[in-house]
């Protein structure tokens, strides 16, 4: 009984002082976007030669009904990876992906508007069937 009563104070010890080594220690993680340029892909994947499509969304689920804006540079498109359909936004010059909606009913088939500063989808939120409902898109604060 002596030995455990000995070794257990000691290993408690040790704990504490990695638990506070490791708090007063740790620095800020800081993330950093990263550029992602579909051009190589691109070149290797639509030539001649080549018909094979390449993924531009690369994440679990059904990822359907796409909408780019006029530049190509901003995708929208409804992904249901969580059990029901959400809208989702992708920067193609980067790897920023950003969920649009996050609710329980789903939401589907984003649209952009021609001048690029409107989302339309359809939603189930009130109706089963679906209402359109317009958002006005910030990409500059979503990325």
């Amino acid at each position: 009984m002596k030995q455990i009563h000995k070794v257990f104070p000691s290993s408690l010890l040790l704990l504490i002082l990695i638990t506070i080594n490791c708090a007063l220690f740790q620095s800020k993680v800081r993330y950093a976007n990263v550029n992602f340029d579909y051009s190589a892909i691109s070149k290797n994947y639509f030539s001649p030669t080549q018909s094979k499509p390449f993924p531009l969304t690369v994440q679990r689920g059904n990822n359907l009904y796409s909408s780019t804006t006029k530049d190509g540079r901003y995708l929208f498109y409804a992904t249901d990876q969580k059990g029901n359909f959400d809208v989702w936004f992708r920067d193609l010059q980067s790897s920023i992906v950003v969920p649009i909606t996050d609710n329980p009913f789903s939401e589907s088939k984003p649209a952009i508007s021609p001048d690029g500063k409107y989302l339309v989808f359809v939603s189930e939120e009130f109706d089963s069937e679906g209402d359109l409902i317009l958002l006005q898109i910030e990409p500059d604060e979503w990325i």
